[in-house]
């Protein structure tokens, strides 16, 4: 009789496991995202739609720079000095004419301003304030406005900061000069803010020719 040979069933199992890893390779191909720009823990990650609509509401998103455009461009203070000369020289009008007295006052502020400068004095309230002045009238003479039409200056505040500021340098620059200096510091404090310029022009004239004086004498 015949010997009849029964083959073992080979297990089922490592094809199930194939089965199993072939799905979840084809579901992971299928399911996850390949997008190469987004970088989730990216802290440097931003929303650019965001962007787009924050630039269209507001075109000032990213703050300008402002420190270098504010900033009074100044010739050299001998160059001011000269103009406030020929303010001076041969004019009756300092104190009676309001457009001669501001044209020689801001002179006199330019010429102050530049000889901090170069005598590199920066920090000092008083030439924030004039400045501030110089800022306005800067922007106002680029854009062509009459100014014999704007605000009336005063005279007395604006004088006191280029006197503060005149001193800075002298105390600093020329200790020499010392007693002029006193003598433009009673000139100012004599200045007065009730009465009119016409009514006070021999000492506006003598403040004039005083402050010219002392930044001449300082060699920076």
């Amino acid at each position: 009789m015949a010997e009849i040979k029964i083959e073992k069933k080979k297990p089922i199992w490592p094809w199930i496991l194939v089965i199993l890893i072939i799905l979840g390779i084809i579901m992971y191909v299928i399911y996850t995202p390949h997008n190469e720009d987004v970088y989730p823990n990216d802290t440097n990650t931003y929303n650019s739609t965001d962007t787009i609509i924050r630039n269209n509401e507001n075109e000032s998103a990213y703050p300008a720079t402002t420190t270098q455009e504010t900033m009074v461009s100044y010739e050299s203070s001998s160059t001011y000095l000269v103009q406030l000369q020929e303010n001076l020289d041969g004019s009756t009008a300092i104190g009676t004419d309001s457009v001669q007295t501001r044209k020689a006052l801001y002179n006199l502020a330019y010429a102050t301003a530049s000889k901090a400068e170069e005598s590199n004095i920066y920090d000092s309230d008083a030439l924030k304030n004039l400045e501030s002045q110089l800022q306005k009238h800067t922007t106002s003479s680029t854009n062509d406005v009459d100014m014999t039409k704007v605000e009336t200056l005063d005279f007395k505040t604006m004088s006191s900061d280029i006197t503060t500021v005149i001193e800075d340098i002298q105390t600093n620059h020329a200790p020499e000069l010392k007693e002029d200096m006193s003598k433009l510091k009673e000139t100012s404090n004599a200045l007065s803010t009730s009465m009119a310029w016409s009514e006070q022009q021999k000492n506006i004239e003598a403040y004039f020719k005083q402050a010219h004086d002392i930044l001449i004498n300082i060699q920076s």
